[in-house]
């Protein structure tokens, strides 16, 4: 039988929860049915240890010059002729979608955000609404993460319901339970900790502030740990230091599980989120999280009060009184590990995700 040939198209498979998504769909993608190509619109250094060696890929080294980097993509595709093009994020689904109509390839386009959210948070959004609106109505299928996610892109862009795909993210439990036990060096016995790019989206000002706020009301003072990489960083130093506030920040991690199973607390406090893996990693390494309630899939992972705790946005009480009783009530937060483990291997498997990928490019792709 001949096997199909699936061409992914990103920016890079470093950093991000959509990132960590396609590290998975490159092992994964059942090599019986399928060939695997792979293009990275920014390539990052070291990003080829975590690609297959069956896999066939290409990079761009013209940052910036999205022209260039279309030429190449074009050029790639022209070479490799697949059966399917699977781009991911904004920027690749913009270039996919122009390269796919100039070389008459079908398109799959992966959306990972909440689009009418996130779209306010970047200059110019009308203009940015328009063209990727104009690159998913180009799409054969869009493919989103959560149900809250799909709902979004349906009725902001105006796309018929049935041409977006569902897949929920799944996670690899096993392995991440394996890396959590790793021994690290931690600077704290007991803290809070958090991960994610130091950018406004993910509020992490206002989580200081919350922590400030508890340690006011209740005399806790624990430290922030906030694993991850961005334009924020020095500002978010001197916040934290201007309320006395003890913060480390150690970057981009490869394994940042041990940190996470160590801390206290996990803590969200995003502006938005479609179904957010940072969440279910601290769920699988035993560590409890509050979550601020925000658009997008929280609500499709955390059970309130049972496999998490979901506290309204911008309430500093309701956030002191959650931190209290998961510290104080042992058996409160036994429970709401207990159940946020269960949870996490019964909804969130990445042998079900990869199933379900494997199945819808087998129906979709030509023969």
């Amino acid at each position: 039988m001949k096997k199909k040939k699936i061409l992914f198209v990103i920016n890079s498979i470093q950093r991000g929860g959509a990132e960590k998504i396609l590290q998975y769909l490159l092992k994964g993608i059942d090599r019986e049915l399928f060939e695997i190509y792979l293009f990275l619109l920014f390539a990052r250094p070291n990003e080829k240890g975590l690609i297959p060696e069956d896999v066939t890929f290409s990079s761009s080294t013209s940052k910036g010059n999205y022209l260039s980097i279309l030429i190449k993509l074009v050029r790639f595709i022209i070479q490799t002729n697949p059966d399917l093009i699977f781009s991911l994020l904004w920027g690749a689904n913009i270039l996919s979608a122009f390269a796919a109509l100039l070389t008459n390839h079908k398109l799959f386009a992966g959306e990972y955000t909440i689009p009418s959210v996130c779209m306010k948070q970047y200059s110019f959004p009308f203009l940015r609404k328009k063209i990727l609106g104009s690159a998913y109505r180009t799409a054969n299928k869009i493919i989103a993460c959560s149900e809250t996610s799909k709902k979004d892109i349906s009725n902001f862009f105006g796309i018929q319901a049935e041409n977006i795909v569902m897949i929920k993210n799944g996670i690899d439990v096993q392995n991440i339970k394996g890396l959590s036990n790793e021994n690290v060096g931690v600077p704290y016995n007991d803290y809070f900790i958090s991960v994610g790019r130091l950018e406004k989206e993910k509020n992490f000002a206002g989580m200081i502030e919350n922590i400030y706020n508890l340690r006011t009301e209740t005399g806790i003072n624990f430290p922030l740990v906030i694993v991850g990489e961005g334009s924020l960083h020095k500002e978010l130093e001197e916040k934290a230091a201007a309320l006395k506030i003890r913060i480390y920040m150690p970057g981009f991690l490869s394994n940042p599980y041990p940190f996470i199973k160590k801390a206290k607390i996990f803590l969200l406090t995003s502006s938005f989120e479609s179904l957010p893996l940072n969440i279910l990693e601290a769920m699988v390494c035993g560590t409890p999280v509050i979550a601020e309630d925000c658009p997008g899939g929280i609500n499709e992972v955390i059970e309130n009060n049972k496999t998490g705790i979901i506290i309204p946005k911008n309430n500093p009480k309701a956030f002191s009184e959650s931190v209290k009783r998961l510290l104080n009530d042992d058996s409160f937060r036994r429970l709401i590990t207990e159940n946020a483990y269960s949870a996490v291997t019964r909804n969130f498997s990445l042998p079900a995700m990869i199933e379900k990928y494997n199945n819808l490019l087998n129906e979709q792709v030509p023969k």
